[in-house]
């Protein structure tokens, strides 16, 4: 990749570094760099930053191996009778708590 002109922000995704670490790196080097994400660097300004950040590099590619494993969803549906009364007792139940929720203690005691 020697003398291929790169953006700024296009070498910090590959490299897994912030834009102003590279510039603050470049700068200590001599190279004046604009900070802007969209500013250019030469192909040997590249190869300097490889070299610094290839540790940062390679554990971006470690963490792209590590694939996630998820656990496998069950569905479950309301076609099974049984599930379909135990919602609708338990519908009525706390439709039963909200109601009594309502009422005052002298209400309850007439109803008992």
């Amino acid at each position: 990749m020697a003398g291929k002109v790169q953006r700024l922000g296009k070498v910090a995704s590959e490299l897994n570094v912030g834009v102003s670490t590279l510039v603050e790196f470049l700068q200590s080097k001599g190279v004046a760099i604009d900070p802007n994400p969209n500013s250019k660097l030469e192909g040997e300004h590249f190869e300097m930053l490889q070299k610094q950040f290839a540790d940062d590099q390679t554990l971006k590619e470690q963490a792209k191996l590590t694939a996630i494993k998820r656990e496998k969803r069950e569905t479950i549906s309301l076609k099974d009778t049984n599930l379909k009364q135990m919602m609708f007792r338990m519908m009525k139940t706390i439709l039963m708590f909200q109601y009594l929720k309502k009422l005052k203690i002298h209400q309850l005691n007439q109803l008992l």
